[in-house]
């Protein structure tokens, strides 16, 4: 009974691992909505679309919150208090969570301020599973030509988000089985590249 406590647990902690890298690249992808930054398909954010990715964040979030633990298990079955750097992860969702709140409402507010976007012939409503979709594969694009220039950090960055966008988007409700496994073709893809990326790297630091 332990042992299977002890695999709940991990199970519980690589799930938490998990949101928090698809939490943290949404919410990377809010942040550049409202910071006046260009779309990964070269076009400006609607006040709709950073909303609504700023609403996804959160939800992200908090499921990763909730799914960190309070206290760390021991070999003994009891807990004990969690290490520095799992209280200081926790610190960083908790306040990752707190500036996407508060950017949130100050999109709510500029929405309100503006009227209605409608009046101008704007959309009201935003679909998160095209954005995503859509700013995965351009940030797959652009870690492309990252990749083609030697650019490997930079590269291997826009390729970890765009899988974990990808990854977040197959796990979304509403994407058919078709739509999943497509998906899940590209995060493969993209996966690839990485581990070849990691590779050239690694060959870079041992010539050093």
């Amino acid at each position: 009974q332990q042992q299977q406590q002890q695999q709940q647990q991990q199970a519980q902690q690589h799930r938490q691992q998990l949101l928090a890298g698809r939490a943290f690249a949404v919410a990377e992808l809010a942040a550049q909505s409202v910071d006046g930054g260009l779309s990964s398909t070269g076009e400006s954010f609607s006040l709709v679309e950073a909303l609504a990715l700023h609403v996804k964040a959160l939800d992200l979030t908090q499921q990763a919150m909730q799914l960190a633990p309070s206290q760390a298990p021991t070999a003994a079955g009891g807990s004990e208090a969690l290490a520095p750097r799992d209280e200081a992860h926790e610190d960083v969702m908790r306040e990752r969570f707190s500036t996407l709140l508060e950017r949130a409402e100050w999109i709510r507010q500029q929405l309100r301020l503006t009227a209605s976007e409608a009046s101008r012939g704007g959309a009201t409503t935003a679909c998160v599973e095209e954005l995503l979709y859509r700013h995965a594969l351009g940030m797959g694009r652009e870690a492309a030509v990252d990749e083609m220039v030697g650019k490997w950090a930079a590269s291997r960055a826009l390729y970890q988000r765009a899988k974990l966008l990808l990854e977040q988007l197959a796990e979304e409700p509403l994407v058919g089985a078709a739509d999943r496994a497509v998906l899940s073709k590209y995060a493969a893809g993209f996966a690839w590249r990485l581990r070849e990326i990691e590779e050239q790297l690694a060959e870079e630091r041992g010539g050093d």
